[in-house]
């Protein structure tokens, strides 16, 4: 490949890298909000409404972790 070829290569890799930190802390602070938001919710939710809140973001947790997990 031709030298200038490569560099623009590596320099879209170097964006496209960039821009995958920028999507993991913010989905990590949306993540959190979403937390609070079930906190504040929860002491007005009756305990199995709660209990359902809860899960569904554990289970949004343990799917971002698993996909930062794969992207590495």
């Amino acid at each position: 490949m031709h030298l200038c070829v490569l560099q623009l290569y590596i320099y879209i890799l170097e964006c496209m890298l960039q821009m995958l930190r920028e999507n993991q802390n913010e989905g990590s602070s949306q993540l959190a909000q979403l937390r609070e938001l079930c906190t504040v919710v929860s002491k007005s939710t009756a305990p199995k409404g709660t209990e359902i809140l809860e899960k569904g973001v554990e289970d949004l947790e343990s799917s971002f972790r698993e996909h930062l997990s794969r992207v590495g």
